[in-house]
């Protein structure tokens, strides 16, 4: 048999082997030549003397073929029928680009001991020349020939002809169809061909050697170009952003510049950026230079507009003066939704109804319908729906306005936070973020899926340790079930639009180069201290302070303690079931409270009990008339004064009817007492009430005289470092901040001592800039009073205000928790300080019972206060509201700033992988140009530092701490001790990350000896391989290959799943958005016309999908001459007329075509 293919008998393969087996010398030509093909040969070639390869140009789009085991031919044939005829222009490069193609070949190959002995046999064979290699650059060559010669025979050899490239799909492929051919005449003229072409080819064999010596089979490759390798992978599309167009004054540091630049690149791809640098990097600036450069950029569209909260807008109207932007400044609680458009029955017609209870407001559309882009500061205001999101929002999407929101906290309670801010500027599915699923309500729905596993998982492990530490006894707690959607992060979303650096990030990526107008930017070295008071003295007229404590231990918080007293029959009622996830969360958040408020003042303290006795009082009242008032309204009403219980009845009632009619969320706040132990809960109301009373009686007659807080400020006051310098006091409690003003300032006649709170809000501006001038004032502008030296205040102060001409804080509060400390710390570091130390002092209660105790052994006794208060499970207090023992730790003992996790590590590694990408680029060409060259597939190993709890003293301090809450230090996590998968954990040693990538999707595993891939993110598997140029690459693990590649596996499984519902079917996406936003205008425009809305509708199926390229390249040009409104439409019509196109039907999109997955680079961890 003459004819063969991969099913005739022999098969092609067979057959081409046996030729080989009786040849001395061998001569092929083919069009592509992959490791896949030689290594089926490979051992027939070792046994020839002589192999002459010629391969055939391979520009164009070619990609490489790897085992078909993988799955991947089909990719490569795609890319192979789509190229063309080279020109003579571009021969030189092709040489270059032959040599890399077989590289690239090396790159995807799967990595097993086999592909890897056949390349290191090549290499060997090529090397010591028994296999030569030469590249025929003058045209495609599509002749495929296997030229075999025979050593003392009758017949100088044979051949097989036809269409098998030297790869495995062209051995094995059904599609491929060759002859065998034999006889001097033919195998002469064969010769004679191959003879000519060889000796018009390029030699690539040397350059092919170097090529090989680089791939992942050969290379040693150090550890620091696999980390390199991953950042180009991850972010090196960043790498390049557009300079910032004539800069000028006020002066911004190089980081903002850098900030500036990567922001335009994201409006440009996306309309709209989020700058949500950490507090004191001068984010207002960076605002302020993004707008200037849109006006730039954009110059026909209309001045910025700049949305704000009310006590910044001064701020912003300075700033915007200063920038010269010409924008307007508007209030974020002026800002009032349009009407809603509604169908009247009896006009036929749509018409415009107020929102329910819409008030006097700004309706943007009307006020400024020419604005250009919209500035959007403090934008996590914007994190739930009412008037004022509503009306942002439809003025946004009425026109084309570019989009910068700005604040350092975009996360609060949730994903969902996010969500609703980012759709503020992004489309829910024409996006183009490689996320799935693609509409992005779907995604963040997924992702707080996932925030709410990982929270529940965090209390499971608690829960564990607390099992274990009781002796193992009975059944362990049940591990929570993980969603069974894809897990969804939202670092995927951000870190296309956000800008988020921490003050590290800077120091560490800029150190000393941090400049501005060639000066270096100052970073003040917070300096932290305590400053202590006896606490038991302030109480000391109470009694003893342990009966004190005693008695509010006593008391429960009946009133909160709903789910304690449902009846039988009414615990399973759906309309409860809000009520059974918080819980008893109320009643431990108000005994977290009540401590808060005893160290905080005894006046705070007292005005406390007074409303938590109030709101007993009215509750039971409101049992006793026969319901029961629940909810946020409920509680805020119950807390105030004496209040008729048929009164309080018909404002829950009407609150009810409003909310229920707005379809808002928990409109249910009144209900029957049939479904309660009414008898059992007035008892135990009593119980606390008594407890409330007997607390009040005992610190009613406690005299500013009597609080030795009060005289230890006083003292603080007095020293010489702190009476001539400006100080800045906060508290968290009002009535402590008023407290104080009274006491320091009596009369209020000493004009530099002021308060500043909520309740005299309306004068933040002029307390701002009597406080801190310098970096308020106008320039030319007058301060409007007496300078102030001593401010007290809340947090009412702590958000966007620049207060950087003091460089001292005053914490009156206990710190349970860092993140108030690190936004207080935020108003007075800023860049452009003239201090070089800033000092934080912080009040620390002492006891009687602590006198000889070390500090971190009273800090261990205000944990176990703590917990004593609320309880051991405080798994149902947020994150904001848990003890944070670690950052107490820190701040009191170790005194440092605490890192606050926000849940944004993974985009600030984002920012510090994109910087140095940058750096090196504009720095260091030499090593630039070898991370742009890395070949996929590199592979090294690294040792992991162990991790540590910087001192043993810290290790001490954490045990003591579990001791508290009755667990112990596990030698391994819970999850491994109980034999189960986690989801979050680091990348650990005995493990491999692997990092891949497909369609612009690119994921990261971290496989262990067990062959089982558990996915981490691009923040996990950077953070663990971040090293330095010198580190030394360890041996790779025994299992390398198989870990690799089960981590493939993995993700081709993943990727199935994800391509194709993820794509957009136009690669450019502006185009895309800027039809979408159009036809979207015009369908609000002929709303009321259906057969013109059918008619757009139309148009969007057709343009949004695929379209031809020559029609791509036309509605280019409709978009570069911003053409709209019925003229877009005319032109849309003209032509889906010329090229006959029609909406797609169900099924044309037919199979995707196949894409290749890249093994990118592994990291084996020792």
């Amino acid at each position: 048999m003459n004819i063969l293919h991969a099913t005739t008998n022999p098969p092609l393969l067979q057959r081409l082997k046996e030729m080989l087996g009786s040849s001395a010398r061998a001569d092929i030509a083919v069009g592509y030549f992959f490791i896949s093909g030689f290594e089926q040969v490979a051992e027939d070639f070792d046994r020839l003397k002589k192999v002459r390869v010629l391969v055939g140009r391979t520009d164009g789009r070619i990609v490489e073929e790897v085992a078909s085991g993988l799955q991947q031919a089909e990719a490569l044939q795609a890319k192979l029928d789509a190229d063309g005829t080279v020109r003579r222009s571009q021969q030189e490069e092709l040489g270059a680009r032959a040599v890399a193609l077989i590289g690239e070949g090396v790159s995807t190959l799967p990595q097993t001991a086999g592909s890897e002995q056949a390349v290191r046999r090549l290499r060997d064979m090529v090397a010591a020349g028994k296999v030569e290699v030469k590249a025929y650059l003058r045209s495609p060559l599509h002749a495929k020939a296997y030229l075999c010669w025979y050593e003392d025979h009758a017949e100088p050899g044979a051949a097989v002809v036809g269409s098998s490239n030297f790869t495995l799909a062209g051995f094995t492929g059904n599609t491929e169809l060759n002859v065998r051919v034999t006889g001097d005449a033919e195998m002469a003229e064969l010769k004679r061909w191959f003879e000519e072409l060889w000796a018009d080819s390029r030699d690539i064999s040397a350059d092919l050697v170097t090529q090989l010596d680089r791939s992942w089979p050969i290379a040693k490759t150090p550890p620091y170009h696999v980390y390199l390798k991953a950042l180009y992978e991850l972010y090196g599309h960043e790498v390049g952003a557009p300079m910032v167009i004539g800069a000028r004054e006020p002066a911004l540091a190089n980081f903002q510049l850098d900030a500036v630049a990567r922001a335009m690149k994201m409006i440009e791809f996306y309309d709209g950026c989020y700058i949500g640098d950490v507090v004191g990097l001068g984010k207002t600036y960076v605002g302020a230079e993004i707008l200037r450069q849109l006006r730039l950029t954009y110059s026909n569209e209309g001045p910025p507009l700049i949305i704000c909260p009310a006590g910044l807008k001064p701020m912003w109207e300075r700033t915007n003066e200063l920038f010269g932007l010409g924008a307007e400044v508007v209030s974020q609680s002026v800002l009032a939704a349009p009407p809603q458009m509604e169908f009247d029955e009896d006009l036929g017609r749509y018409v415009d109804m107020p929102w329910e209870g819409q008030g006097r407001g700004v309706v943007l559309q009307e006020a400024y319908p020419n604005r250009g882009p919209v500035l959007v500061d403090e934008a996590h205001h914007f994190r739930n729906i009412n008037q004022r999101y509503v009306g942002l929002r439809s003025y946004l999407e009425s026109g084309s306005h570019k989009v910068v929101l700005i604040s350092a906290t975009p996360q609060n309670l949730g994903p969902r936070d996010i969500y609703r801010q980012l759709r503020l500027f992004l489309d829910e599915t024409d996006h183009d973020i490689k996320i799935e699923p693609v509409r992005l309500e779907d995604y963040f729905r997924a992702a707080e899926e996932w925030y709410r596993y990982k929270a529940e998982f965090e209390n499971w492990q608690e829960d564990f340790r607390q099992w274990q530490a009781q002796g193992s006894k009975g059944t362990p707690p049940p591990l929570p079930d993980q969603p069974k959607t894809p897990k969804a992060d939202i670092e995927k979303v951000l870190l296309p639009v956000l800008v988020r650096r921490r003050r590290k990030d800077i120091k560490e990526l800029y150190g000393d180069t941090a400049i501005i107008n060639g000066k270096p930017v100052a970073f003040p070295e917070p300096l932290l201290d305590n400053v202590s008071y006896r606490l038991d003295k302030v109480y000391a007229r109470a009694g003893a302070f342990a009966e004190l404590e005693g008695l509010l231990r006593a008391h429960q918080g009946y009133r909160y303690r709903v789910t304690d007293y449902f009846t039988e029959a009414a615990k399973d009622l759906p309309e409860y079931k809000d009520l059974w996830r918080a819980r008893n969360r109320i009643a431990r958040l108000m005994g977290a409270l009540l401590l808060k408020r005893l160290e905080s003042s005894i006046e705070a303290f007292r005005s406390t009990l007074q409303s938590l006795t109030q709101s007993n009082r009215n509750f039971k009242e409101a049992l006793e008339s026969g319901f029961v008032p629940i909810g946020q309204t409920a509680t805020r009403l119950l807390g105030g004064e004496s209040l008729d219980a048929d009164e309080l009845l018909e404002v829950l009632e009407q609150e009810e009817e409003r909310r229920t009619a707005a379809r808002l969320p928990r409109a249910k706040l009144v209900h029957d007492t049939g479904d309660f132990e009414v008898d059992r809960w007035l008892d135990d109301l009593e119980k606390d009430y008594a407890v409330l009373s007997e607390i009040a009686l005992r610190v009613h007659d406690i005299e500013p005289k009597d609080d030795d807080k009060l005289r230890t400020i006083r003292r603080y006051l007095a020293l010489r470092d702190v009476r001539s310098a400006k100080l800045l006091i906060f508290s968290e409690a009002e009535t402590t901040v008023q407290y104080l003003f009274r006491e320091l300032n009596p009369g209020g006649k000493d004009d530099s001592i002021a308060m500043l709170s909520g309740a005299n809000r309306s004068q933040i501006e002029d307390i701002v800039k009597r406080f801190a001038p310098k970096a308020n004032l106008k320039r030319g502008e007058k301060i409007p009073g007496p300078e102030i030296r001593v401010l007290i205040a809340t947090d009412v102060v702590s958000e966007g205000q620049n207060l950087q001409d003091c460089a001292r804080v005053l914490n009156y509060d206990l710190h349970w928790n860092p993140v108030r400390l690190i936004q207080r710390f935020g108003r007075v570091d800023r860049i452009g300080t003239e201090h070089t130390v800033i000092h934080l002092n912080n009040m620390w209660p002492d006891l009687e019972v602590d006198r000889g105790l070390s500090l971190t052994e009273r800090l261990l006794r205000r944990i176990q206060t703590f917990h004593d208060f609320i309880g051991l499970d405080s798994r149902l207090l947020s994150e904001n509201e848990k003890l944070n023992s670690k950052a107490m730790y820190r701040i009191y003992e170790q005194k440092k700033l605490p890192d606050v996790d926000d849940g944004l590590d993974e985009v600030a590694a984002h920012q510090r992988g994109a910087a140095l990408l940058q750096r090196i680029q504009e720095e260091d060409p030499k090593l630039w140009e070898t991370i742009t060259n890395l070949p996929d597939g590199i592979r090294s190993a690294i040792q992991v530092a162990k991790p540590s709890d910087t001192t043993a003293e810290a290790a001490r301090f954490t045990q003591a701490v579990m001791d508290i809450e009755g667990a112990q230090i596990p030698l391994m996590s819970p999850a491994a001790q109980a034999g189960l998968p986690t989801p979050f954990d680091d990348p650990k040693p005995d493990e491999t990350m692997v990092l891949l990538s497909t369609a612009g999707v690119t994921e990261a595993y971290a496989v262990g000896d067990d062959l089982s891939p558990r996915q981490i993110t691009a923040a996990q598997f950077i953070s663990t391989a971040e090293c330095g140029p010198d580190t030394p690459a360890m041996p790779l693990p025994a299992n390398t290959n198989e870990r690799v590649m089960s981590a493939f596996e993995r993700f081709k499984e993943d990727a199935k799943r994800r391509i194709g519902r993820a794509r957009r079917p136009s690669s450019d996406t502006r185009l895309r958005r800027y039809l979408s936003k159009h036809l979207n205008l015009l369908r609000g425009q002929y709303r009321e016309d259906t057969t013109e809305l059918r008619r757009i509708d139309i148009l969007r199926q057709i343009f949004l999908d695929v379209v031809p390229a020559r029609v791509e390249a036309a509605l280019r040009d409709v978009r570069d001459m911003q053409i709209e409104g019925d003229v877009l439409v005319r032109r849309l019509e003209a032509l889906r007329m010329t090229y006959r196109l029609n909406p797609p039907q169900d099924g044309d999109m037919g199979e995707q075509e196949p894409e290749v997955l890249r093994i990118v680079c592994s990291d084996g961890l020792v």
